[in-house]
């Protein structure tokens, strides 16, 4: 005897489940556990950076004196700024807005003029704050410090040319991957 067959609505498509579709299911598994780590890896550590001048030699002390005072440590702030003296000194904010912790140690600055285009480019660096790596920002943090304008090379003060309206600053992020210099 034959049982009467039941209609199925819809469009149920009966499906074998073999091999193929099952390395399919395990790729796509692999793919969704893997996208965040990738993603934490590629959006790291972005540095969000502000940059002010101090155009006098008060200002500087006390600006240094802070920077000092931020890490605990003691040292002479008009011998520091003194130390600078031909340059135009900065005071430079850097705050971790990435997803990863990463050191900073120097930051390129440029000079614009009205127009907006660059009439020197040089370095301000963290001197002495955690040397040599440089501060240690974990996501969210800052930290800011003093610094006179370098040239590119690291070596000489720069005085900044005249006419200028703005500065422009950014601040790599390092990763040393484990080998961090003592």
């Amino acid at each position: 005897m034959r049982l009467p067959s039941k209609e199925l609505k819809g469009d149920y498509v009966p499906m074998r489940v073999g091999r193929a579709s099952l390395a399919g299911a395990v790729m796509v598994l692999i793919v969704a556990a893997g996208t965040p780590i990738l993603i934490h890896h590629v959006r790291g550590a972005r540095f969000e950076t502000t940059v002010a001048p101090i155009r006098s030699f008060d200002a500087c002390v006390r600006a240094t004196q802070l920077e000092l005072r931020q890490v605990g440590a003691m040292a002479n702030s008009s011998e520091e700024c003194q130390t600078g003296a031909p340059s135009i000194w900065f005071k430079v904010t850097v705050r971790n807005t990435g997803h990863r912790a990463a050191w900073v140690n120097t930051c390129d600055i440029q000079t614009l003029d009205r127009n907006g285009h660059a009439t020197l480019g040089g370095t301000v660096r963290t001197r002495w704050l955690n040397f040599p790596a440089g501060p240690y920002l974990e996501p969210g943090e800052q930290v800011f410090f003093v610094s006179p304008m370098f040239d590119d090379k690291g070596g000489s003060l720069l005085t900044p040319p005249p006419g200028i309206t703005s500065f422009g600053v950014s601040c790599p992020p390092i990763d040393y991957h484990g080998n961090v210099p003592a």
